[in-house]
C-alpha cells in the first residue's frame, strides 16, 4: 500500500524561501578591481587640504605634492570676491600643472546688482584629479567680464588625499 505525501501551502512556501536564500548566497558577485599595491598612502592622516585666493590676471601655485606621494584632488570649491558691493563679474579659473598641462577649467561669478550674489563652483570627483609627486598645481584667474568691481580675487578650497605614485 502506498502513502501519498502532501505538502501544506505553508511548508511549500518555506521550502521555496529556503531554496531561494541558498541560491542567492551561492551566486557570485561582480568582480571589483583595485590597483596592485597600496593606493592610499600609509600614515595617520593621508587627507590634505589647501586654501587661499588667486588675484585676477595672476597665476598662483596652490600647492606642491610631496616628493614621495601623488595628491588626488577630490573636491574643489571656488568663489569670486571683491571689495565693491556693486560688482558684477565672471572669472575663469584654469587649474594646471607647473608644466602647463591643464587639469580643469571653471567659471565663477558675482552679481550684486541682480541680487544673485555669489555664483560659486563646488566640484566633487569620485576618481579625482591627479597631481604627480613633486609637481605643483597652479591656478590662473582670467577676467571674463567685470563691471563696477575693485580688487577681484577668486577664493579657493581644495581637498583630497595622498596616494603612492
Amino acid at each position: 500500500m502506498r502513502t501519498q505525501l502532501t505538502l501544506s501551502p505553508w511548508k511549500a512556501f518555506a521550502i521555496a524561501g529556503i531554496s531561494a536564500a541558498l541560491t542567492l548566497s551561492l551566486v557570485s558577485s561582480d568582480a571589483v578591481g583595485y590597483p596592485a599595491g597600496a593606493a592610499v598612502s600609509l600614515g595617520a592622516n593621508p587627507i590634505v587640504s589647501y586654501g587661499g585666493a588667486v588675484i585676477t590676471g595672476a597665476t598662483d601655485t596652490l600647492f606642491t605634492a610631496p616628493s614621495d606621494s601623488d595628491v588626488i584632488v577630490t573636491d574643489v570649491f571656488l568663489s569670486a570676491d571683491n571689495t565693491s558691493n556693486s560688482c558684477k563679474t565672471m572669472q575663469a579659473i584654469h587649474l594646471r600643472l607647473d608644466d602647463g598641462t591643464e587639469l580643469g577649467r571653471y567659471t565663477v561669478g558675482m552679481d550684486y546688482w541682480g541680487g544673485s550674489g555669489h555664483q560659486p563652483v563646488h566640484a566633487s570627483y569620485t576618481s579625482g584629479i591627479r597631481v604627480p609627486a613633486g609637481r605643483s598645481l597652479e591656478a590662473w584667474s582670467q577676467d571674463r567680464f567685470s563691471y563696477s568691481c575693485a580688487g577681484i580675487q577668486v577664493d579657493y578650497a581644495i581637498s583630497g588625499y595622498l596616494a603612492q605614485p
